[in-house]
């Protein structure tokens, strides 16, 4: 019997991976995951977070109430209501440690730059990595990593492949004193040091990069750094030269310098 023009629709939505409805579900739940985890963003980081050019899925939820905008010092933000970050819940399994974070109430002024550039480095590698990405934001991270532990970092974001390879990212904008820098890139390594085949980006301003490179450089080429006290593994790096062991030579070549420009968002 020759197959209906219906027959025929259901059989290539059943031949397809996934239907347009859950195309569109998969694209509503990314925008939330993405806006509420980051707190803001800008309409273009939020395009291609979600891996598409059209933002008709966008202008419905704000017209149904679940997000809004905010024109801040010449830049229009999305942010959650308190009615999409229940959207979100609602959409999520009951251990999304994301959905489980508070809501934003307005953008914050002191860290929005710094905030836009982490968004843009991950968004990018989303739009490359292709499907079976991962990504945690800071605020995600903040919540995973024990802040008591000796030695610990928690990155600006993180980025997981298809493969199970997770990349941590740092974002440096402004020059920091000798010793915070020395211990932001030494509390980096040891997060590194417990994650034997993870990696990190540090993606410099171009004006800061060389104390960055030689920093590191010399201590992979000396074996020994200067223990500051800033350091928060505080019973390790004690004052005077601390020895590299192998483990943490290992984490500090895992360490990658990116000098970059701040691009636009």
């Amino acid at each position: 019997m020759q197959a209906t023009g219906l027959s025929r629709a259901q059989d290539a939505r059943r031949l397809m991976k996934e239907s347009p409805r859950d195309r569109h579900r998969k694209k509503v739940l990314m925008a939330l995951r993405w806006i509420h985890g980051w707190g803001q963003t800008t309409l273009k980081l939020l395009l291609s977070a979600c891996g598409t050019t059209k933002s008709d899925f966008l202008t419905k939820l704000k017209e149904h109430g679940y997000v809004r905008t905010e024109y801040v010092i010449g830049r229009t933000f999305w942010i959650l209501n308190k009615s999409g970050v229940d959207l979100l819940r609602s959409m999520s399994a009951a251990d999304d440690e994301l959905a489980r974070l508070s809501g934003t109430r307005h953008v914050n002024l002191f860290a929005f730059t710094h905030n836009m550039l982490a968004q843009a480095v991950l968004a990018q590698k989303l739009s490359t990595g292709g499907n079976g990405c991962k990504w945690w934001c800071d605020r995600q991270l903040r919540a995973m990593i024990d802040p008591s532990e000796a030695g610990s970092k928690s990155p600006d974001a993180a980025f997981q492949d298809p493969s199970g390879n997770i990349t941590y990212i740092e974002i440096e904008r402004s020059p920091k004193k000798q010793p915070e820098l020395e211990c932001m890139i030494l509390n980096l390594a040891r997060l590194l040091e417990k994650k034997p085949t993870a990696k990190a980006e540090i993606y410099i301003a171009e004006g800061i990069r060389a104390r960055y490179q030689s920093t590191l450089g010399h201590w992979l080429a000396e074996g020994s750094f200067r223990a500051w006290s800033l350091s928060t593994d505080k019973e390790l790096y004690e004052s005077g030269v601390y020895q590299i062991s192998a483990s943490l030579d290992d984490a500090l070549r895992r360490i990658r310098l990116i000098p970059t420009k701040i691009p636009s968002a």
